[in-house]
């Protein structure tokens, strides 16, 4: 299944090879870039290149924040980045605000870790709220407003009503965790204070596999899919997560990425590392502070996961 990434600089569109994700951003590989530009057949022969690759990196940067923050809302996971990328328990992350990075693995730092399956998970799922419409259309009916199936045709369509909405659908999910992780936890608090630790860094402690992962990101307000499987059988919404119906996109307008249908991904996980803790600073009768301004410093520094606001926090 390729990936799609969608870059929109002008009104007509050319397919270059070029793109894959390193820190959260895009840069040259061999996936595929939706380049939509006037003067150009490469990227690196376009005229514009410069503002299109930063426009780029712009774009994948945005598309992160805002695919990590709705997930994290609503399913308490953190969403792996690009979705097909691999991640399991063990990984070292360097997180920013923008980008997270693959750094090293426990075992190559001589910590000791053992993983445990959590077992079958129920499907995650996720629409961006009140951004995306899916329609299902059986064959004979009556064809969809803005939809490429035909009436003799079945099929699902999905529009998305805001830029940067995202619809995620998952099938025969199981879990697999850490067993250790007060024992890790106490070896990465000493290796801290010791200063051998750096405090940005995190943990994967906890990952859900599908055996099927369909994740659709729309890049503009009108962005919409249509989705057919093999032979013309009838769908819904409900199967658009399932390797065994050979789904395909019949048509794409102004999505920035996807994945449909794809098989053995780990979608989401879980992270812990160093956090300060702080206790409320009492105030005293003067109404001045305990410690004074821009000197909050936490009362210990613990293992545990990280908050968005940790992260994100503007």
């Amino acid at each position: 299944m390729a990936t799609m990434v969608s870059h929109v600089c002008g009104s007509s569109s050319t397919y270059v090879r070029g793109m894959t994700s390193y820190r959260g951003v895009l840069r040259a590989d061999s996936a595929l870039l939706r380049h939509s530009c006037n003067v150009c057949a490469a990227l690196t022969d376009c005229p514009e290149k410069s503002l299109s690759q930063a426009h780029i990196r712009g774009k994948a940067m945005q598309m992160f924040r805002s695919y990590q923050k709705q997930i994290h809302k609503q399913l308490d996971y953190y969403a792996t980045w690009l979705p097909n990328a691999p991640i399991e328990v063990g990984q070292i992350l360097r997180v920013g605000r923008n980008d997270y990075s693959y750094v090293d693995n426990l075992k190559s730092l001589d910590v000791g870790f053992s993983v445990e399956s959590g077992g079958e998970a129920k499907s995650q799922n996720f629409t961006s709220r009140g951004a995306v419409q899916v329609r299902a259309k059986g064959s004979g009916e009556a064809t969809l407003p803005d939809s490429a199936i035909g009436k003799a045709s079945a099929g699902v369509n999905i529009r998305f009503s805001k830029e940067d909405a995202v619809l995620l659908r998952t099938n025969g999910c199981r879990v697999w965790r850490m067993a250790n992780q007060l024992q890790v936890g106490r070896e990465i608090e000493r290796r801290y204070a010791a200063k051998e630790w750096e405090r940005d860094l995190q943990i994967v402690v906890e990952v859900l596999r599908a055996d099927a992962t369909t994740v659709i990101f729309s890049s503009d307000t009108g962005s919409s899919v249509d989705i057919v499987a093999d032979g013309a059988a009838a769908i819904s919404e409900a199967d658009l997560a399932k390797a065994d119906l050979g789904l395909k996109f019949l048509s794409e307008g102004q999505i920035g990425y996807s994945q449909l249908a794809s098989p053995d991904l780990t979608p989401l996980f879980r992270i812990k590392g160093i956090k300060g803790i702080f206790r409320p600073r009492m105030r005293s009768r003067t109404g001045r502070g305990t410690a004074a301004a821009g000197d909050e410093r936490p009362d210990r520094l613990v293992f545990e996961a990280p908050t968005p606001d940790d992260i994100w926090s503007d």
